[in-house]
C-alpha cells in the first residue's frame, strides 16, 4: 500500500572551511567547539550549524594532480615512497562542510480581529515559519493602544505570557478574554496584541501588532420618560420599562441597572 509523506525544505546556506594540521578524527573530537567558535564568529545560535561533511583536505586531488613528486619533492622523505607521501598529504588538514539554516521568523496569522462583546474570548493565532525545525519561544501582552478606547478591566483583561513552538510545530493560539460589562457604545471598541520579544534563534516578522474591536451587543438605554396628556383629574406619562430593555448592562456594583423612577406630585 502507498502511503503519503509530506517533504518540506528550507533554504541554507551551505560553504566549506579548511582547518590546517587536523586529522579527521582529531576534528570530531573537537567539533562542538569548533561549532560554538564559529557561531560565535557569525553572531547565530550554534543550532543553527550543521556539519555535512568532513573530508581531509586534499583528498580529491592525487599526487600527480599535485604536479608530481618532481613538483612536491618535500613530500617524498621516505625514500621515494609515494605511498607514505599520499598519507602525509592527507593529513596535512581537512575540509569541513557545513550548512547555516535561517532563524525561524514569528508573527501574527492576522492583524485585525472583530467580535462580539460577549464572545468571553478573541482566539489570536501566533505562526512561525522558514525555519520549524527548531524549539522557539515568543512573548506577547495584551494592552491598550494609541487612538483605542478599550479600557483594561473594563473591556479586556490585560496580561502578558509566551508561545512555545516545538520542533515541526508552526502555529499557536492565545486565547484573549473580553469583557462584557461596559454598557452600550455607539463605536467598536479597540485594544491591542502584540509579539513583543522572541528566543535568539528566531526573529519577529511583519506582523507583530493585532488590532482587537469589541462590537457592542448592549441597546442603547431607554428613552427619558415623556409627558404625553394632562386633565384637571390626571397626567399621562410614558416610559419603558427595565423588562423591555434586552440584555442590560451591569452598573458598577454588578446589579442590573434600575428603570426609571417616576415620582407623580400635585
Amino acid at each position: 500500500a502507498s502511503e503519503r509523506i509530506t517533504v518540506e525544505a528550507i533554504p541554507v546556506v551551505q560553504a566549506s572551511m579548511g582547518v590546517p594540521a587536523t586529522s579527521v578524527d582529531e576534528f570530531y573530537e573537537q567539533k562542538d567547539t569548533f561549532i560554538s567558535s564559529l557561531a560565535s564568529l557569525l553572531g547565530i545560535p550554534f543550532d543553527r550549524i550543521f556539519i555535512v561533511d568532513v573530508v581531509p583536505g586534499n583528498a580529491r586531488r592525487s599526487l600527480a594532480e599535485l604536479g608530481g613528486a618532481e613538483e612536491h619533492p618535500l613530500l617524498l622523505t621516505d625514500g621515494g615512497d609515494s605511498e607514505a607521501a599520499g598519507r602525509r598529504l592527507l593529513a596535512s588538514g581537512i575540509d569541513v562542510v557545513f550548512e547555516v539554516t535561517p532563524g525561524a521568523k514569528v508573527e501574527l496569522d492576522v492583524e485585525d480581529y472583530l467580535v462580539d462583546e460577549s464572545a468571553g474570548t478573541i482566539p489570536v493565532v501566533v505562526k512561525r515559519t522558514t525555519n520549524l525545525y527548531s524549539n522557539v519561544t515568543a512573548e506577547w501582552e495584551v494592552t491598550t493602544c494609541d487612538g483605542c478606547a478599550g479600557v483594561a478591566g473594563t473591556h479586556f483583561v490585560a496580561a502578558t505570557g509566551s508561545v512555545f513552538f516545538e520542533q515541526g510545530v508552526d502555529t499557536q493560539t492565545v486565547q484573549v478574554t473580553v469583557l462584557s460589562v461596559a454598557g452600550y457604545t455607539a463605536t467598536d471598541v479597540s485594544f491591542s496584541f502584540k509579539l513583543t520579544n522572541v528566543t535568539d534563534n528566531a526573529e519577529l516578522g511583519d506582523k507583530t501588532v493585532a488590532l482587537l474591536a469589541l462590537r457592542n451587543v448592549h441597546p442603547p438605554a431607554p428613552s427619558a420618560p415623556t409627558f404625553t396628556a394632562a386633565s384637571p383629574t390626571e397626567v399621562t406619562i410614558a416610559f419603558q420599562a427595565q423588562s423591555t430593555w434586552a440584555n442590560p448592562p451591569l452598573a458598577t456594583d454588578a446589579t442590573a441597572t434600575s428603570g426609571w423612577d417616576v415620582e407623580c406630585r400635585r
